[in-house]
């Protein structure tokens, strides 16, 4: 846009006549083709910064040369930026020519009288992932559209810019540069981009698209509208007393609407009874922070995909800042989550099978049954709203990648509801991806009765079908290690094989932490068998119990287990040349097993009626109704992030106090929402499950209690 106006002298001086006109129209031309490449550049120049950040094989010093983007302006003079556009310009189709430049070259020319190419330029993204302004440009009184260009890396996750353009500029013309955009780029920053990487929506004709209520959509909504017309009426049929509780003598279906009364599931959240053991009300408070840490590591990776003006500063302090290791342990707390529910899924599934009259294959169908609806109201609410009802809200810069959402969960639903999708689809394009964690949860859930099963039959022989099943894994994780030279460091991700969809979301390479939950609690169930429990765990427990020294030491060790795991992340991402494959991979393999085994030592005393300050904070009853909340908190923060970031149009500051303070919005918003979507629809299938399918079978189900911890563990 590097132009001037001509003075009278050089009017006077240079050109007179027919020969000011040639120059004149020389010059319209390359500025308007210059605007046309520039606008081109502008999405240029990010490209490099941002693929240090996804799973591209990244060359050595690339966060060094990420650092000199901020100076490439000031290399590059005035001259060589033109130089550029019109090298660009040269090769560009002549379809280009036809509208699109015409129209730009009498922006340019009347630039003085016309604000209309201010406004293109005013209503256009300035920086990495800057939107624009989206309505501005869309309107309907304008003669602009507004379009995205993006451009796609490995793993699905690309950058963006808005653009605005005369309406001369049409999106098919447009699309046709794209041979030149990767052309231009490929060189610029010395890799490879292909034109299949290169997208150009037109958002508002694709919002427009969208935003159509489809027949599904009207389904749903009159599904949702009945749910809460029956909620309405069960509840002031029940504060009436016109329900008569749950009786068996009581109706049927006044025992179904008592099941969808509103103060009756209320009360069951906030209830803090606890029929099992008190002690393990310690877990609640592990829930609470588990999911707290998944929100702070999620606020710090959302940031990557927001408009940012100093992405370098939050690359710098993620990658160099040791406090940071905090943020990227966040990893671990999946973990966590793996660990309570092989405890409490244990627990749940050993209470049901002690009577030797109830370990039928009927009844273990039943469990499965029973673990499968307990976890569909929340599973069958993300896929819904992904397929039928987020294109009904969004209406941003952004609301066209929701296209994709809809697009994978429609095609993958089937392989969602079997809990097969890992293994079905690849990690980055399956619906709904932080999901993936309940599809492991139910694979290892429907082996683990024959674990219990075995430790009935032989506790010796349950503790060793647990062991080989270990080393089974660690094995697999090895191989998948050396065959795919896969490395825990953000910085140096496997050029072989996808480490996610390969290693991260399958439940051969994740059961250790779940495994390990179910060891701590044979070993916790045999310290309560006084009289038939092996020997020497009871007298781990009685060490445990009676010395304080030996408690101090094991908390200690827990303690420095969890900070060595954690704060691995700063030396492996700041120093990542300097540890060769065999230290990566063995990180990648035993960093989780070394965490959880640091945290059951931290919890354990408290399991043996030892650690009473642990138990004072972890397991105060005001955390009980959070720990029920938590499975929906977990389902429910993701679309939220989602939002947050659609609505972001203009570039920010990242600062490290802001991004913590966002987690903990994310947080308290997250568990409003757990709270009312649990009273809407998940909380009356746990009572009809409780009375009905619990109640129709023959076998003792885990209390009502248990089983909340077993379907709440996530």
């Amino acid at each position: 846009f590097f132009f001037k106006q001509k003075t009278a002298y050089e009017i006077a001086q240079r050109l007179v006549g027919s020969e000011m006109c040639i120059r004149d129209r020389y010059q319209r031309r390359v500025h308007g083709i210059s605007l046309m490449a520039n606008l081109w550049y502008i999405a240029g120049t990010m490209l490099f910064s941002m693929s240090v950040l996804y799973a591209l094989p990244l060359p050595e010093g690339a966060l060094n040369a990420l650092s000199s983007i901020n100076d490439l302006q000031l290399k590059l003079g005035r001259d060589q930026l033109n130089d550029i556009a019109l090298e660009f310009s040269s090769d560009l189709p002549r379809s280009i020519y036809a509208k699109c430049v015409k129209k730009l070259q009498h922006l340019v020319n009347s630039f003085l009288s016309d604000q209309s190419l201010a406004s293109i330029l005013m209503n256009s993204g300035k920086g990495i992932n800057d939107m624009g302004d989206y309505s501005a440009c869309s309107g309907d009184l304008t003669n602009t559209y507004y379009m995205v260009l993006r451009i796609a890396f490995s793993g699905g996750i690309g950058i963006q810019i808005g653009l605005c353009l005369p309406n001369e500029c049409e999106l098919e013309i447009i699309s046709s540069t794209k041979p030149n955009i990767a052309k231009y780029l490929s060189v610029f920053l010395n890799m490879t981009i292909s034109v299949d990487q290169i997208t150009m929506k037109d958002i508002k004709s694709e919002n427009r698209k969208l935003n159509k209520l489809e027949q599904g959509g009207v389904v749903v909504f009159s599904v949702m509208a009945l749910l809460l017309v029956t909620i309405i009426i069960s509840s002031i049929m029940d504060y009436f007393s016109l329900l008569n509780g749950l009786a068996p003598d009581v109706p049927v279906w006044k025992r179904v609407l008592t099941c969808f009364s509103l103060s009756r599931n209320i009360k069951g959240i906030f209830n803090t009874e606890n029929r099992v053991d008190p002690n393990l009300e310690i877990l609640n408070g592990v829930r609470v922070c588990a999911i707290g840490w998944v929100i702070l590591g999620h606020a710090f990776f959302w940031m990557l995909f927001e408009p940012l003006y100093n992405l370098t500063e939050l690359l710098d302090v993620v990658m160099n800042r040791y406090y940071m290791g905090i943020v990227k342990g966040g990893t671990f707390a999946v973990d966590v989550f793996f660990f309570l529910s092989g405890f409490l899924a244990a627990l749940g599934i050993y209470n049901a099978l002690k009577n030797e009259k109830n370990r039928t294959a009927k009844n273990v169908l039943l469990l499965y049954l029973h673990r499968y609806i307990r976890l569909l109201p929340f599973m069958l609410f993300c896929i819904v709203y992904s397929i039928y009802l987020s294109p009904l809200i969004y209406d941003s810069p952004s609301s066209a990648l929701m296209d994709t959402y809809k697009r994978d969960c429609s095609a993958q639903w089937p392989y969602i509801l079997l809990y097969v999708n890992n293994f079905v689809t690849d990690f980055y394009k399956s619906c709904n991806g932080w999901i993936w964690y309940l599809f492991i949860d139910l694979q290892l859930f429907i082996i683990l009765p024959f674990y219990i099963l075995l430790f009935f039959k032989s506790k010796r022989w349950g503790f060793f079908a647990l062991l080989i099943t270990g080393l089974i894994s660690i094995a697999i994780q090895i191989g998948l290690c050396v065959r795919y030279e896969f490395n825990i460091s953000y910085i140096k991700p496997s050029p072989k094989g996808d480490q996610n969809t390969l290693f991260y979301a399958r439940p051969y390479c994740r059961c250790n932490a779940y495994f390990m939950g179910v060891v701590l609690f044979f070993i916790y169930n045999e310290g309560k068998d006084t009289a038939h429990g092996i020997a020497k765990i009871h007298t781990i427990k009685a060490v445990v119990h009676d010395n304080a020294a030996v408690r101090y030491l094991v908390y200690f060790f827990g303690f420095c287990f969890m900070y060595i795991t954690c704060y691995s992340f700063y030396f492996l991402d700041k120093y990542p040349d300097d540890w060769g494959s065999f230290f990566g991979g063995f990180h990648m393999i035993f960093s989780r097993m070394i965490f959880i085994l640091g945290l059951s030592m931290v919890i354990y005393p408290v399991l043996v009626n030892r650690g009473k300050v642990f138990l004072a904070i972890f397991g105060n009853s005001m955390l009980n109704p959070l720990g029920k909340l938590t499975y929906g908190t977990y389902m429910l923060h993701i679309p939220i992030f989602i939002l947050t970031t659609l609505f972001t149009f203009h570039a920010k500051y990242f600062t490290v106090f802001e991004t913590v303070i966002r987690s903990l919005g994310i947080f308290f918003i997250s568990y409003l929402a757990s709270f009312i979507a649990t009273l809407y629809f998940e909380s009356p299938v746990v009572q009809l499950l409780k009375n009905f399918l619990e109640r129709g079978s023959s076998r003792n189900i885990p209390s009502n209690t248990q089983q909340k911890s077993i379907g709440k563990s996530q």
